[in-house]
């Protein structure tokens, strides 16, 4: 029951995680692009530079972050099956 319990707590946390990654690069690049858009006068182009900068950033992170993730679990769950399996022999 404690295992399950620390599963719960940890997709929980990865939820959490995904969110902040994704939305603070955004939300960065909205802020700063309007910083220097009224800083240099540009009509919103700068504004919609960083929004897609901040928006590309988010998903190359997700990539990487969920590609390490899937990776560490593969290496636990082999980790696990074979501590099992030298349990039974």
């Amino acid at each position: 029951m404690k295992k399950n319990n620390f599963r719960v707590y940890d997709n929980l946390a990865l939820i959490s995680q995904i969110g902040i990654m994704t939305a603070l690069p955004i939300i960065g690049g909205v802020y700063f692009g309007k910083y220097m858009d009224d800083k240099f006068n540009a009509d919103g182009k700068l504004l919609l530079l960083f929004i897609v900068l901040g928006t590309l950033s988010a998903f190359f992170e997700l990539i990487r972050f969920t590609l390490k993730k899937a990776i560490k679990d593969t290496e636990r769950s082999k980790k696990e099956r074979d501590e099992r399996r030298n349990n039974d022999e």
